[in-house]
């Protein structure tokens, strides 16, 4: 007789489940059947190719905190402008590529954070702390630095 376990929601929110398929229906049934264990999808370049924005949608109805990995780098403008878009789909975290510069992670932080502020971003908080570290600053907020 298989025993059923139920693990503790503070233990499931910092577990993400990394969806790295290239087809819907696959990464749907994963994050189905693996709901129980994870409280975050990752949702990666080539999942997010495939499927298109609507896997997000789909993720957060599961339950999903949603981290978008794209590790968005470009001009800061098409960073920011691009955040916005992602921001807008409901996401909780995403990725810049710290190789963009300062002034990328400063446009994709600053415009991301205003639709995303009920969920303070990943992106926001690390790029935050990296911009604090390279200036001196302490680092502070969430997490220490």
């Amino acid at each position: 007789m298989e025993e059923e376990i139920e693990i503790k929601p503070e233990i499931t929110n910092k577990l993400a489940l990394a969806l790295d398929v290239d087809d819907l229906v696959v990464a749907v049934r994963l994050a189905r059947d693996l709901n129980s264990y994870f409280g975050v999808a990752k949702v990666g370049l080539e999942l997010f190719s495939a499927a298109g924005p609507d896997i997000i949608g789909t993720l957060k109805e599961m339950g999903y905190k949603v981290f978008l990995d794209l590790k968005l780098h470009d001009i800061p403008n098409t960073v920011g402008r691009a955040a916005k878009v992602l921001g807008s789909l409901g996401i909780d975290y995403l990725t810049l590529h710290t190789a963009g510069g300062e002034a990328m992670l400063t446009a994709g932080v600053a415009v991301s954070y205003t639709p995303l502020r009920a969920h303070e971003t990943a992106s926001y908080l690390v790029c935050r702390l990296l911009l604090e570290k390279k200036h001196g600053g302490g680092g502070g907020g969430r997490g220490g630095g």
